[in-house]
């Protein structure tokens, strides 16, 4: 029988093998005492007994350990709190790790280490806000939210082992974000939940949804994410790049969405829920090519190169023919050119060719 001790708070449960990581958890969320109740385990053993007396409403497990890995663990959990919301923490840069952890063991949150504190405080918050209490501890009642969640796990994220690697999985050098149509955040490369912690032009809100700093810049990235998901096909005015301002004024982001699961694709199909993957660039971290360097590492004229420059920089077709001083017409010439010299057949495929491809200097 489970100990009532703690319910006046959530309990969180910690598990991680190293020492520094858990005391450093346990530094950083001390202020967090008064609402929760905090309890930390160095041995998947002990976090397993841990389990069968308190009633643990989130657990926060690293991936790696000695004897009984997260997975294993949060497995072994599940017969004895099946209702908890499990977060999975792992140092590794491979997020097909992510995918295992959800369809595996329907882990309902997955951050690489080292993890913002922030953003892992959103992760518990979200977790204890898929626990409404019914009638007492003993029943649980699952919101048209929690159940939406569920249904996104069982369908859409048990498809994307075959497709994330041609998408998010591939680059992990920039910002991935993998979000669905309606711009909920489901997975994060290391340093898109870097990016998003940082508030700065690009954030997650309570519901779990990506936002840019205004309610305009918002609407112009959801429009983003629900142009690639409905239309994976070649648009040629650009809408499948956005550049998004930052409150620092530091220079704005440029934001690429490929769509994982092609409407009309077998997994589109099965799930109805196309995903797509937002490939964030920061050049103030990561200093977009400039046009000269497109042309001389992709052999197009500095005409071509211009165009493409000015869509990598998120311009529509239109931006981008007029910065260039050249009709739109034109410019399409000059796109088509790039397609064939770069091998590719849409601008979307394109400008993720210039932003994953090993830093350029100008």
């Amino acid at each position: 029988m489970k100990l009532p001790m703690h319910k006046d708070k959530p309990v969180i449960l910690f598990v991680d093998d190293e020492a520094a990581v858990l005391s450093s958890l346990s530094r950083q969320l001390r202020h967090q005492r008064d609402r929760w109740c905090l309890e930390f385990e160095s041995s998947p053993k002990t976090a397993l007994q841990k389990a069968q007396e308190l009633d643990i409403d989130v657990v926060v497990s690293d991936m790696q350990m000695p004897g009984m890995n997260g997975l294993e663990l949060i497995a072994a959990m599940r017969r004895f709190s099946p209702e908890a919301a499990y977060i999975m923490l792992t140092g590794s840069s491979d997020l097909s790790t992510a995918v295992g952890a959800i369809n595996d063991a329907s882990v309902f949150r997955f951050y690489t280490k080292p993890c913002p504190v922030e953003l892992l405080k959103e992760g518990i918050e979200a977790g204890l806000a898929a626990r409404v209490t019914a009638q007492g501890p003993a029943e649980i009642q699952k919101t048209p939210e929690t159940r939406e969640t569920a249904e996104i796990r069982d369908s859409d994220l048990s498809d994307i082992n075959n497709t994330i690697g041609m998408a998010a999985l591939d680059h992990l050098s920039l910002s991935v974000i993998v979000v669905d149509p309606a711009a909920r955040v489901l997975l994060t490369n290391k340093s898109g939940g870097a990016l998003l912690s940082r508030s700065d032009g690009l954030s997650m809100s309570a519901g779990e949804i990506c936002r840019a700093s205004t309610t305009l810049e918002s609407e112009k990235l959801h429009q983003l994410i629900q142009t690639a998901a409905a239309d994976p096909q070649e648009n040629e005015q650009g809408s499948f790049v956005v550049s998004l301002q930052r409150p620092s004024q530091k220079r704005a982001y440029s934001v690429l969405a490929i769509p994982i699961a092609a409407p009309g694709s077998e997994q589109a199909q099965e799930s109805g829920n196309p995903l797509v993957a937002l490939y964030i660039s920061d050049p103030e971290n990561q200093p977009l090519p400039s046009a000269e360097a497109i042309s001389r590492l992709f052999g197009l004229t500095r005409a071509e190169a211009r165009i493409v420059h000015e869509l990598v920089k998120g311009a529509s077709m239109d931006e981008a023919a007029e910065n260039a001083g050249v009709t739109v017409s034109t410019a399409r010439t000059y796109l088509k050119q790039a397609f064939s010299k770069t091998d590719t057949k849409r601008q979307a495929e394109l400008v993720k060719l210039v932003l994953t491809y090993p830093r350029l200097s100008s």
